[in-house]
């Protein structure tokens, strides 16, 4: 019988082997993961907290070959991902990061959502304040949203922001994590 922690080898003999088993060099939940690291490209937004621009990146990979199932293709130019695996194709989304502004208006809003070639992701939009003190020269700010999406083939997901202000609009970091919905 194998103790909490471990787990047997299924050979009947009796041996344990520790627990998780080792690395098995597969993806077997089809979860995707990708960063963006010391991203400088501005997403252009215009100081219409209602309108919402697609946010640009450059540098966005996975985090390593492992997630790259197939199932999402990544943009090249923004921050986007496309379903290229031939099938519907159900997923939970989280993306976390940091936007950065070069605004000194300590007043100012930022907002960020998450929209598809069908519909904007409900529950997805998120608003920050600024969070600047007097004499604050620029805005970094950690955000987050997660929401879910069913995309057919060829159909995408992106990110979107918007801000109150003029100035610069940053997507500096992020994590996307891409869990299927079975």
């Amino acid at each position: 019988m194998a103790k909490i922690g471990c787990c047997s080898s299924g050979s009947g003999s009796g041996d344990v082997e520790a627990f998780p088993p080792a690395e098995t060099g597969q993806n077997v939940s089809q979860t995707q993961v990708a960063t963006l690291q010391d991203n400088t490209v501005d997403s252009v937004a215009s100081d219409d907290i209602n309108a919402f621009t697609e946010v640009k990146q450059s540098g966005l990979s996975f985090a390593s070959a492992i997630y790259n199932t197939g199932n999402l293709v990544l943009d090249a130019t923004r921050m986007r991902l496309n379903n290229n695996s031939g099938k519907p194709f159900s997923f939970k989304v989280t993306i976390g990061g940091i936007i950065i502004s070069d605004t000194s208006i300590n007043s100012a809003l930022f907002r960020i959502r998450l929209n598809s070639t069908s519909n904007v992701g409900t529950g997805t939009t998120r608003r920050y304040p600024s969070g600047l003190t007097v004499g604050g020269t620029s805005v970094e700010l950690g955000v987050s949203t997660s929401g879910a999406f069913t995309l057919a083939d060829g159909e995408s997901m992106w990110l979107e922001c918007s801000k109150s202000v003029l100035g610069t609009l940053i997507m500096q970091s992020c994590l996307i994590l891409v869990e299927p919905i079975w």
